[in-house]
């Protein structure tokens, strides 16, 4: 992250999130809050109100049911209408409990006290009318009937009184749930509206971290550019200076002198090929050359002989096996530092075993050259090959020197070429690397015949 987030940027964002989330919480507490309360509101409503203007109508439907039995009674004057009146009288009485068993309403006691005393005088007066008919006194009755209607009409006006209240409470229970679910419309929007400033905000700290990012990968490059030079500059100084001297050594020595200073000067050659294939990744940015292509079986013949001599300090034997000339779509520096960097690694973990053979094999695909370096050692240590390819990278407790950064830099050099690499057990018993590259997509040069026999050093 350093080059890319300042601390005050970091600082800035953390502060930035954590408000939004603290303000979507709390957002999310007053929804749920508002959704709560407009459920309460709507059970209130079906428990009480509703429920409370079904009993008041019924119980006034069958108060007029009481009427018209009396009326049936008063004209019929037979005892059989009497057993109707009591019939129609429990069936109010059924409403009115249902009534008095709903959970009470805000300043609806004195309604129900009013109805009470109504219903009270009112089934007094049912009870001294019935009692009048059974005497068959017909001027009690008139009396009673006359009672029994003002009675009725007391009642009825409580019931319409009640209705009237309930549906007060329905009509305030109806406002509030509106002024609920309007709040609840506006967190919601508001919600909405913090997700997009969320979004927003994110996405300019993304673009902001992206123009950091590309600036400091420029920035970046030209430093590597530099460097680059700087060091290509510094060591070809010397190895051209080295050339000279191995160029004149060569004229004023005898047969075995000329051929020490012609090896030399191979190697210094192909460390300079190197040299200028690294530089021209390097100014790349760290990308491949398309143009870039090298044949391997030349490569792996010019490094069996530059290597030969460190297998033989190793007491190994180095096989290079290329049966068929083809070719890979990377510059042969490149090609060299892979193989380069495999071999050395195999001669340097030898270790103490007695059969001693560093074998590097290649097979053609299609599309793909697949490279493989095996060697009898002792192999990778256990548990070390999901990071063998990290840089400083080295086995627990391993003696030799080095930075661990050879298998790094081969994976690094593979995937930037567009190939892969990887690492299993070798049929020698020892490690087994690999890594496979593509394969150049016009003809490939002119190469040596088929079925040349293989380089081998020892």
């Amino acid at each position: 992250m350093r080059g890319i987030w300042s601390h005050s940027s970091i600082r800035t964002l953390l502060l930035s999130m954590a408000g939004l989330g603290l303000l979507f919480a709390l957002m999310a507490g007053l929804d749920l809050a508002t959704s709560a309360e407009g459920s309460a509101e709507v059970r209130r409503l079906l428990a009480t109100a509703v429920p409370g203007t079904d009993s008041l109508t019924e119980a006034r439907s069958r108060l007029r049911l009481i009427d018209e039995e009396l009326d049936r009674l008063y004209l019929a004057h037979r005892s059989p209408s009497a057993a109707r009146v009591l019939g129609a009288r429990q069936r109010f009485g059924e409403s009115l409990a249902r009534f008095e068993g709903l959970p009470r309403s805000p300043g609806d006691e004195r309604l129900r006290q009013e109805l009470r005393r109504a219903v009270g005088e009112l089934d007094a007066t049912l009870q001294g009318f019935l009692a009048a008919a059974g005497r068959n006194d017909r001027a009690a009755e008139r009396a009673l009937r006359l009672r029994w209607d003002r009675a009725s009409r007391l009642v009825d006006r409580a019931f319409q009184d009640g209705i009237e209240f309930e549906s007060a409470h329905v009509v305030r229970h109806a406002a509030r749930l509106i002024g609920i679910w309007r709040l609840a419309s506006l967190l919601s929007v508001s919600l909405g509206a913090g997700a997009l400033l969320s979004t927003l905000l994110a996405a300019w700290f993304a673009a902001r971290a992206i123009a950091r990012q590309m600036q400091f990968e420029q920035d970046r490059a030209s430093e590597l550019e530099l460097f680059s030079a700087r060091v290509a500059h510094d060591l070809l100084s010397p190895l051209q200076a080295t050339a000279l001297a191995l160029a004149r050594s060569a004229a004023e020595s005898g047969e075995q002198g000329q051929r020490a200073a012609a090896i030399g000067l191979a190697a210094l050659r192909r460390v300079r090929q190197i040299v200028d294939d690294l530089l021209a990744f390097a100014r790349a940015g760290a990308a491949a050359d398309a143009a870039g292509r090298s044949s391997v079986k030349d490569t792996l013949a010019s490094l069996a002989e530059e290597l030969g001599p460190q297998a033989e300090a190793a007491r190994a034997e180095l096989r290079c096996d290329c049966p068929e000339p083809i070719e890979v779509a990377c510059p042969s520096g490149i090609l060299a530092v892979l193989v380069t960097n495999l071999v050395r690694n195999s001669l340097k973990f030898m270790g103490g075993a007695t059969e001693r053979v560093v074998r590097v094999r290649t097979a053609a695909r299609p599309r793909w050259v697949r490279i493989e370096v095996a060697d009898s050692g002792p192999g990778f240590p256990p548990g070390f090959e999901p990071s063998a390819f990290k840089p400083y990278s080295k086995g627990a407790g391993e003696p030799q020197p080095g930075l661990g950064l050879g298998m790094a830099t081969v994976k690094r050099l593979v995937e930037a070429h567009g190939g892969s690499v990887g690492l299993g057990r070798s049929e020698l018993g020892g490690a087994l690397v690999w890594f496979e590259l593509p394969r150049p997509r016009a003809a490939p040069l002119s190469s040596p015949a088929r079925g040349g026999s293989p380089a081998r050093a020892r």
